[in-house]
């Protein structure tokens, strides 16, 4: 469960980065 969340986690990061660094 826990692993799960973790990678969901920088799956979410890993989108947000880009989208936030364009402006």
């Amino acid at each position: 469960m826990s692993l799960l969340i973790r990678c969901f986690a920088a799956l979410l990061l890993t989108v947000s980065l880009p989208l936030a660094a364009a402006p």
